[in-house]
Parts: structure tokens; sequence; C-alpha cells
């Protein structure tokens, strides 16, 4: 796998990197991660109660029905078990990996967002004039989103699903960058 430092070769002719950095390591926003965790655990109990009957039937049974419902209810276990594990301990550890997975890029003309897990991929957003550019500040960092994407939902609504440079400690700086490299564009558009 190549390096973060690697990403320079994916940059255009004349294009100039304004600022570079990652997310700050940590659990940021921790009530949504406590209320995240704290929904989770019961699809974990019930997943591991399912798996645990599931066990038991088909290690300790010598009726083939007994068998044949285990193995169901093991099958039945696993989103259990895999929604509950993500949403108890998975967000948390997810957050406190991002500094080494992600690398994002502010250049004079888009946003890249480089990652390296589960595969690795360069998501490349350019900076126009009608991108909608949000600064969100907690206490110890911010994010800067400059993307948003709609998409229909099961009840007929839309999810919002935006896309930025998340729990960055330099967020204001990133903001002011953003914000100058719009103004770039709209001016080159000009006649």
């Amino acid at each position: 796998m190549t390096s973060f430092s690697d990403w320079s070769a994916i940059l255009e002719p004349k294009e100039r990197v304004l600022w570079e950095g990652s997310p700050v390591a940590g659990l940021h926003k921790p009530f949504n991660i406590l209320a995240g965790a704290l929904f989770g655990l019961p699809f974990l109990a019930g997943g591991v109660i399912a798996a645990y009957y599931a066990l038991w039937a088909i290690t300790g049974s010598a009726e083939w029905q007994m068998v044949g419902l285990g193995f169901l209810f093991l099958v039945f276990s696993v989103p259990f078990l895999g929604v509950g594990l993500w949403l108890v301990a998975g967000v948390s550890v997810d957050r406190l990996t991002a500094p080494r997975r992600l690398r994002y890029v502010l250049t004079d003309r888009r946003a890249l967002i480089l990652s390296r897990f589960p595969r690795q991929k360069t998501d490349s957003y350019p900076i126009h004039k009608s991108s909608p550019l949000v600064h969100e500040r907690s206490r110890r960092v911010g994010s800067v989103y400059f993307h948003v994407q709609a998409f229909p939902d099961a009840d007929g609504g839309m999810d919002i699903k935006r896309t930025g440079f998340e729990n960055i400690a330099e967020s204001e700086q990133v903001f002011r960058l953003m914000r100058q490299v719009q103004q770039a564009g709209a001016d080159q558009r000009r006649p």
C-alpha cells in the first residue's frame, strides 16, 4: 500500500496544495457515540443470546430438528451481532483510527479525501461558487462540509449525506481557504 505522501501524482498540472491534514483522533461528540452505543446494546444482546442458543442446539442435541433450528438461529444472529458490535464498539474504533486511514487535501481547485480502508481510494470534490460550505465547531475540533447528496429513503422522504473534512484541528483556516477557492473560481468565470 502506498503512503499518503504519494498522492501528489493525482494532482493536475499547475494545481497547488493549500492545506493538508488528517482528523484528530478521539471520541468527538461523545453523547452521539453514547446514544448510538445504548441503541446498539439490545441488538448485541439479542445477537449473543441467539448465537448462544444456536451453538447449544447444534452441539448439545442429537435430534436433527434441533440441530437445524440451531443453524437457523445462528444465521439469524449474525446481522444482530454485526449491527450491535458496530454501534457499541465499531464507531469508537472508527473515530480513534481515522488519522491513520484518512488524509484530507485542499487544492486551489478541489477537495480530496484519501482513504486507506477498506481499500485505498481517492474522492475528489470540485469547489464551485455554488458548493455549500458549512463550518461546524466543537470544543477541540471542527468540521468543514462542502458536498451534500440526497437519497430517497424507504418512507418516501430524503436522507441527506454530507461530505467534508471532519474533526480537523484547523477548521477555521480550512473554511477560510475554501471560501477563497470559491471566490477565485467565481472570479475566473466572469467575463
